[in-house]
């Protein structure tokens, strides 16, 4: 099985959103709709990928780097020691505007998802 790390995605005109993905080559490309390219590299240290052709295919603006315009989806992800995608920290993702309440309308909160598991528990008489 392949590790899960955190990562946050950019649509155009979207704002930036928390995922937790398998950290294998397909799921980034989906993501981007095509062949990955890093992009920009943020002050903090994040990295920023994106579709390698999204200028040419003509996909919506998405982020203004101080170099460049970046077209089409994009993440952001960290690296590590050995230069392999790593998760973003909870500054991280503060910095990009995601936080990390919970969505009052999901109501799978994580008390939700205690009760049921307890509920569980006394069913099966442990």
């Amino acid at each position: 099985m392949n590790r899960k790390i955190t990562i946050a995605v950019k649509n155009p005109g979207e704002p930036w959103e928390k995922r937790i993905v398998e950290d294998v080559l397909p799921v980034y490309q989906q993501i981007v709709g095509g062949y990955i390219e890093g992009a920009y590299t943020t002050s903090f240290g994040v990295h920023v990928f994106c579709n390698e052709e999204g200028k040419l295919k003509h996909m919506k603006r998405n982020i203004m780097t101080p170099n460049d315009i970046i077209f089409g989806p994009v993440f952001a992800v960290r690296s590590n020691d050995e230069g392999e995608f790593d998760s973003l920290t909870k500054e991280d993702l503060q910095k990009l505007g995601i936080t990390d309440e919970e969505d009052p309308d999901d109501p799978w909160t994580e008390e939700a998802v205690a009760e049921v598991g307890r509920k569980i528990m006394e069913r099966l008489g442990l």
